[in-house]
């Protein structure tokens, strides 16, 4: 009931010329920074935190995304970032390695 009193009131303000002006919207992307720069940002950003670093499945990753068509790229590419800063960022120590 409420759904047509709604309708009702759109239709008689419309045809009333209540909304005449046109509608317009522009998105408006808020950082131009590439994928791969937010993964290093994201990295540097833990780092300075003093939070652990996080681990992404990039192989997993890299999988799904060419099993979709390169849906995932954006992701991949987020992933890649990340951990190409996190190698620059940490002791090697931080990662098993000796």
């Amino acid at each position: 009931m409420r759904l047509k009193h709604l309708h009702d009131y759109v239709k008689q303000n419309y045809e009333n010329g209540q909304f005449a002006q046109n509608y317009s919207y522009e998105a408006k992307q808020s950082n131009q920074a590439s994928d791969f720069s937010r993964g290093q940002q994201q990295a540097r950003q833990d780092f300075q935190n003093g939070a652990r670093f996080k681990f992404y499945p990039l192989l997993l990753v890299k999988i799904v995304d060419f099993l979709t068509l390169k849906r995932l790229t954006e992701v991949k590419n987020f992933i890649e970032g990340y951990n190409c800063e996190k190698r620059k960022l940490a002791p090697k120590s931080q990662f098993g390695q000796k």
